[in-house]
């Protein structure tokens, strides 16, 4: 089996669930470290019925366009105005 992050070598190893006090199989990467078993991937899949919000949009820095700083508001405060 090869490592799905870098394409080394993988072998098996016994990993203890603290949570469940059992033990239980998976794989190790012997380049990198990267752990995977079967639950890793269950849990990597997006749900069925899971929503992501769509990103807000930034608006586009136009020509005539400035930054207006009121007192002294932090970067993330300040705001696009169209100069006059």
């Amino acid at each position: 089996m090869h490592c799905r992050r870098c394409q080394g070598l993988m072998r098996t190893e016994t990993f203890f669930d603290l949570q469940l006090n059992a033990e239980f199989q998976g794989w190790r990467c012997l380049a990198c470290g990267n752990v995977w078993d079967p639950i890793i991937d269950e849990n990597r899949m997006p749900a069925e019925n899971s929503y992501v919000p769509p990103r807000p949009s930034v608006p586009e820095r136009k020509e005539g366009m400035t930054v207006q700083v009121k007192g002294k508001a932090p970067a993330h405060q300040r705001r696009l105005v169209r100069a006059e």
